[in-house]
C-alpha cells in the first residue's frame, strides 16, 4: 500500500482477527450519523434521558432499515444507562448522594459545552436552553432541545443532569431494583442492550459486574461469559463474519 502519507509493506498492519472485519459499531444520532449508520453499522450506540427519546430513536432505526432494504433486526440498538448500585437500595442512594457532593457545577457546564459547542458559562442558570445549530455533536445538544418537545430544560437542569452521568439515565438502587428497571427500559424502548456508564472509574463498573450481572444471569436476560466468542457474537448473536445481507459482504 502506497500513497502521499503513506508507504505500507501490506493492506493491513496486524493479522486478520477472528471476526474478518472488525464488528461495526456507530455512535452518534445526528442526520449524517444516522444515514451512517443505516447503510454500515451493526450496532448502534445511543445517548437518551428518558424512555420516550431512545424509543423515539429505536423507532427511527427500524423503520430506516426497512426503506434502506436491511432486515429490521440488522442493526442492534445499544443505550447508555449509569448505574450506581450497592447491597441495599438506601445504601445506593447514600452513595449517590455522596457523588454529588463532589460535583463541580461549572465544571458540568464546561463539559456541556465541549459536547454541543454551546457556552452555557455567564448565563442566567434559570433561563432556558434554545437549539443552535454548531460544528461539534449535535446529537448532546438535541437532547435537551428539539428532541425534548414535552419539556423545556433550563441551565441549572441542564448542569444538575450531566453532572452525574452525563446525557444519559441514572439508575441507583440494589442489584434487584438496578435489573427491574434495566427490564423497564427495555421493555418500554424496544432496545436490544445497554452500554453501561460509570460515576466513578472503575469502582462503579466493577460493582455492576460484581452485584448486577449475576442478578441479571439469574433472570435468564444476560448470557453467561463463553471463553473465545468474538465481540459480533456477543452482540448480534450470529456467527463471528459479517453477516451475507451486509453490503460489505460482497467483497469477500
Amino acid at each position: 500500500m502506497e500513497g502521499p502519507h503513506v508507504r505500507l509493506p501490506g493492506v493491513a498492519l496486524a493479522h486478520p482477527g477472528p471476526q474478518g472485519t472488525p464488528f461495526l459499531f456507530q455512535a452518534g444520532a445526528s442526520s449524517r450519523g444516522r444515514r451512517f449508520a443505516l447503510e454500515h453499522a451493526e450496532a448502534v450506540f445511543y445517548i437518551g434521558p428518558t424512555t420516550a427519546h431512545v424509543r423515539r430513536f429505536v423507532e427511527q432505526t427500524r423503520e430506516g432499515l426497512r426503506e434502506t432494504g436491511r432486515p429490521e433486526d440488522a442493526i442492534r440498538v445499544l443505550a447508555m444507562v449509569t448505574v450506581v448500585v450497592a447491597d441495599t437500595d438506601e445504601e445506593a442512594q447514600a452513595r449517590l448522594a455522596a457523588y454529588h457532593q463532589h460535583v463541580d457545577v461549572e465544571s458540568a457546564l464546561a463539559l456541556f459545552g465541549g459536547w454541543t459547542g454551546v457556552d452555557l458559562s455567564g448565563l442566567d442558570p434559570d433561563a432556558e436552553l434554545e437549539h443552535v445549530e454548531s460544528e461539534a455533536s449535535r446529537t448532546a445538544l438535541a437532547a435537551f432541545t428539539t428532541q425534548s418537545p414535552d419539556r423545556r430544560w433550563t441551565v441549572r437542569e441542564v448542569a444538575e443532569f450531566v453532572s452525574v452521568g452525563g446525557r444519559g439515565p441514572v439508575i441507583v438502587g440494589s442489584p434487584a431494583t438496578v435489573a427491574d428497571e434495566l427490564e423497564r427500559w427495555h421493555r418500554e424502548t424496544g432496545v436490544d442492550g445497554f452500554n453501561i456508564s460509570a460515576a466513578v472509574r472503575p469502582t462503579d463498573l466493577e460493582r455492576f459486574a460484581r452485584l448486577v450481572s449475576p442478578e441479571l444471569r439469574r433472570r435468564g436476560v444476560l448470557r453467561e461469559p463463553e471463553a473465545g466468542r468474538t465481540l459480533r457474537e456477543n452482540v448480534a448473536g450470529a456467527g463471528p463474519l459479517l453477516p451475507e445481507d451486509h453490503r460489505g459482504a460482497r467483497f469477500r
